[in-house]
Formats: structure tokens, sequence, C-alpha cells
């Protein structure tokens, strides 16, 4: 049988040194910011005074909280290191 994978997620870098690739989310040839603040009534809720907002790191909590992280290496299940 095949085996079923799930994917968290997937990063993708770009080469900011070729000039083929353009690095970011808004570039000139996709001005990604232009268009979320020519189109803000789509990216607002009520109550917000602007659709982009800066991005806060930490602090969040996990909903519910999240299982305790397994031993670093092994343990009864996965063996010893």
């Amino acid at each position: 049988t095949q085996p079923e994978y799930r994917v968290n997620y997937v990063r993708v870098y770009q080469d900011a040194s070729d000039p083929r690739q353009s690095v970011g989310c808004s570039t000139p040839e996709r001005p990604t910011r232009q268009w979320i603040e020519a189109h803000k009534h789509a990216y607002t809720r009520e109550g917000d005074k602007e659709p982009l907002k800066k991005i806060a790191e930490g602090g969040g909590r996990c909903t519910p909280p999240a299982p305790p992280a397994p031993p670093p290496c092994g343990g009864p299940a996965r063996g010893t290191c």
C-alpha cells in the first residue's frame, strides 16, 4: 500500500542573487500590498483601522494547550540513544 503523508507546512526560499526570482511577497511584478490597500473592504473586519498589520511574534497560546513534547531522544516507545 502507498504510505499516507500529511504536510504541516512548506517553506520555499528564493535566491536574492538570482535576477529571475522576485524575492518578497509584494514585488513590482505582483504588487500585493497595493492590491490589498486598494481593496481594503475585502481585507478588514469591523473595528479594524487598516488591513495590513505588523505580525506579533510570540506570546501566543495553544487552545487547547499543546501536549508535552516527547523526550528529545527515544524513550520506551522509540528506543534509546
